[in-house]
């Protein structure tokens, strides 16, 4: 059966923060000087982020290298680019899947992109160390955090509306809520030297309505993951975020010569292994680490389309049963520590008649697992490299 949102929660969904509240009718459709807005209300959330002075100050923070150094690696713009790109391919793949019947629950390609784009507004300069800092003078303040940081941004900072942001749609904001956790909910744990994985006490209320359309006990359930909770729309922008980090990462460090083959062939060979993967496509393992480290900037780049091409379409979906009554998209989901599946839920069918817990849906891909392995090690070598350099 084709797995749908119900009607009452999908427009639910298109309201805007802060308050929710439903739109006026043919609002946005009445012609003016400009003429009539045909626009979705999530193209609307995606014109706003493309346009907003915060999209545009990634292109001077950090993703691995100084942005200063160089014009061929990635910044935090053009990496949210990509990741925008990598998450629309992965709904389009999961939208393809079998008989299509996630088609119904998955994010529109716009509103994906949006969420994409917005994963990394909050975060400072200097990336997590940037953010340390940050937090060290803000303990006491409600701290410091990059993800609570854009869901503030988003909701208040944003010149679009005078202290409402963008207005970002329900779903666009739970799209980022990438730990439904309040800073004060961490007790003393919140004052160390790392800050805690939260949204800001004072958005509080803002995210109790955001998830007030919602079964009051599947909330509590959802809160009570803790930093592990996330829903479908942030569960697929996460892995699009580690697909592209891990991936292009190591394309950056590679090209600038700070990682060396002896270093990390190793890891790479033995994260494919351990995958069971012995090609992609028509490439050879062998194939692909002599394209990554060939000289030939074409050969290269074949070697991480390659990479990224495999990661996408090896993204599944199966059932758990974790949760009683999954309403919609974004209900919620939890972590496994095995690896880096994830599990998320589905709505149930409107014809189930039994009283045990509702079907969910669980992430489980060989190629994520793998991604980690590679990067941990990537990353290993790539720091220590880098701070000598520096």
């Amino acid at each position: 059966m084709v797995a749908v949102i119900d009607a009452n929660v999908a427009d639910a969904l298109t309201y805007r923060a802060r308050q929710f509240e439903e739109p006026p009718p043919n609002a946005g459709s009445d012609k003016d000087a400009f003429g009539a807005d045909t626009r979705t209300p999530y193209q609307r959330d995606l014109g706003r982020i493309v346009h907003s002075s915060a999209f545009r100050r990634l292109q001077t923070k950090t993703q691995v290298m100084g942005t200063g150094e160089r014009d061929f690696h990635r910044t935090r713009l053009t990496h949210s680019r990509e990741v925008g790109q990598i998450g629309r391919g992965i709904v389009w793949h999961l939208g393809a899947q079998g008989s299509g019947e996630y088609r119904g629950l998955l994010p529109p390609s716009e509103l994906i992109e949006a969420v994409c784009y917005a994963h990394d507004l909050g975060h400072p300069p200097y990336g997590h160390g940037g953010e340390r800092a940050l937090h060290s003078r803000m303990k006491a303040y409600g701290g410091f955090e990059g993800n609570a940081q854009t869901i503030r941004i988003l909701t208040k900072l944003e010149k679009y509306y005078r202290g409402e942001g963008i207005r970002p749609t329900r779903r666009l904001l739970l799209g980022v809520l990438k730990y439904p956790v309040a800073y004060s909910e961490y007790g003393a744990r919140a004052h160390g030297e790392k800050p805690p994985k939260c949204f800001y006490d004072d958005d509080k209320e803002l995210i109790e309505k955001a998830l007030s359309i919602f079964p009051a006990h599947d909330v509590v359930d959802f809160r009570s993951l803790g930093p592990a909770g996330k829903n479908l729309d942030c569960s697929i922008m996460e892995l699009a975020d580690d697909i592209a980090y891990g991936v292009h990462d190591l394309e950056d460090g590679i090209a600038r010569g700070i990682l060396n083959r002896s270093e990390i062939e190793g890891s790479i060979r033995s994260g494919f292994k351990i995958a069971g993967v012995t090609k992609i496509r028509e490439v050879s393992i062998d194939g692909l680490v002599e394209k990554l480290f060939s000289t030939d900037s074409c050969e290269r780049k074949h070697g991480i389309s390659l990479s990224v091409g495999y990661f996408i379409p090896a993204t599944e979906v199966k059932p758990q049963n974790i949760f009683d009554n999954p309403r919609s998209t974004v209900t919620p989901w939890s972590t496994k520590l095995q690896g880096l599946s994830s599990i998320i839920s589905r709505k149930r069918s409107r014809s189930t008649t039994s009283s045990s817990a509702g079907k969910c849906r669980r992430w489980n891909s060989k190629a994520k697992r793998l991604l980690k392995i590679c990067l941990t090690h990537s990353r290993r070598s790539l720091w220590p490299l880098l701070a000598k350099q520096l």
